[in-house]
């Protein structure tokens, strides 16, 4: 898995649609300098926009088998996901303590320099 981005200036309360809008990450999937591969997509909850390149569910109350057998596998798919964040937050701990205390910037810092000497990625925002 390769995280291609991550932005870590947006408080937990901010939409995951405002943070998808965001200047910096629009200009990371968008157009011919996309850090995604071709056909690469972004895997999405209910709170994202629809629109390309993301990958949301269908409406929960979708009845077709082919729409619920594609959210099953989206959502273990995003699963995916988060145990690759919750295992980078068990190797630098301070991402789960402690962050609340620093100062804004200092926690950017924090945050870029841990996805990369973790190894959770190679090219932060």
């Amino acid at each position: 898995m390769n995280l291609v981005h991550i932005d870590s200036n947006f408080t937990g309360r901010t939409q995951d649609n405002s943070i998808c809008m965001s200047f910096a990450l629009h200009f990371a999937i968008d157009g011919e300098n996309s850090l995604l591969r071709p056909g690469g997509f972004i895997i999405a909850d209910e709170g994202f926009a629809c629109r390309e390149p993301i990958l949301r569910p269908y409406a929960k109350r979708a009845d077709d088998l082919e729409k619920i057998l594609f959210n099953f596998v989206l959502k273990s798919t995003r699963l995916l996901a988060e145990n690759a964040i919750g295992a980078w937050k068990q190797k630098c701990p301070l991402l789960n303590i402690g962050m609340h205390k620093m100062e804004p910037e200092e926690s950017v810092k924090t945050i870029l320099g841990s996805c990369t000497t973790t190894g959770i990625n190679t090219t932060c925002f």
